[in-house]
């Protein structure tokens, strides 16, 4: 059997252990996606999968008292067995014990749906065997500090950064892309995703998907600060940035923090 600790990102109804993902295998550190059985992230976003099984078919092994039904959000430690064919990721949820709850975040609806995003787009972002402490390191901070904070919005907006630059997809806003011209300071700019950063007025008509950024969200973006009105924007930017990363909207577009 392996023990590890993490956080965990699915829910288990009492006695249905889920499905899990590491982010952080050197350290040991794991997250959870889905339970039931059934995951709905990208299957190249797992890292190590348990497949569900009831409470009576952990009995023999762990006895009948153990509570093995996993919360929402919350953080503990695993014990399971590795899968047997390296091929078929999956393996054997047998013990969990919760040592944080973050009780915090359910207190609010805006703290809630912060924490669910934080989670779905860290898990659609990363990849099977590749570690990233530093990214484990910040949605623990994310989701302590989310706890006893009423800024929802400008903490995502700081997470948001740390996940593209974890994985090397920060967008250039310092020149156009297509054809490395240097974008001015304080003017607008259109904005390509899919090339990655700025794209210049020649170029923009032979790109094929833009949108325009103002002046003012463009300096918040680079200075790394944010007021309340560049704020909205920038949340919104990071959010397109990252929905096109994963090929797929995500939740914020349903939540009220846009």
């Amino acid at each position: 059997m392996t023990l590890r600790r993490g956080l965990f990102f699915g829910s288990a109804p009492a006695g249905v252990a889920g499905a899990l993902e590491a982010l952080d295998q050197p350290r040991q550190d794991m997250f959870c996606d889905r339970t039931r059985r059934k995951r709905s992230v990208d299957p190249s976003a797992a890292h190590v999968d348990g497949l569900a099984h009831l409470a009576q078919d952990l009995e023999p092994v762990l006895g009948a008292e153990v509570a093995v039904g996993i919360d929402l959000l919350e953080r503990g430690e695993v014990v399971f067995l590795p899968a047997i064919r390296a091929e078929a990721g999956l393996g054997t949820l047998t013990e969990w014990r919760q040592t944080q709850p973050f009780l915090g975040l359910r207190a609010t609806l805006p703290r809630w749906y912060a924490a669910q995003y934080a989670a779905e787009i860290t898990a659609a972002m990363t990849e099977q065997g590749d570690p990233h402490p530093g990214l484990f390191e910040a949605i623990e901070q994310l989701l302590t500090t989310l706890c006893t904070s009423e800024e929802v919005a400008g903490l995502l907006v700081a997470f948001q950064r740390i996940l593209l630059e974890q994985a090397g997809l920060w967008p250039d806003l310092t020149r156009c892309v297509t054809c490395d011209l240097p974008a001015p300071e304080g003017r607008a700019a259109f904005y390509s995703a899919q090339q990655g950063g700025l794209v210049c007025r020649i170029c923009q008509p032979k790109t094929q998907e833009t949108r325009k950024i103002g002046a003012a969200v463009l300096a918040a973006l680079r200075e790394d600060h944010c007021d309340a009105e560049t704020l909205p924007a920038v949340l919104d930017l990071l959010d397109y940035t990252i929905a096109h990363v994963i090929g797929r909207p995500t939740s914020l577009r349903k939540s009220p923090l846009i």
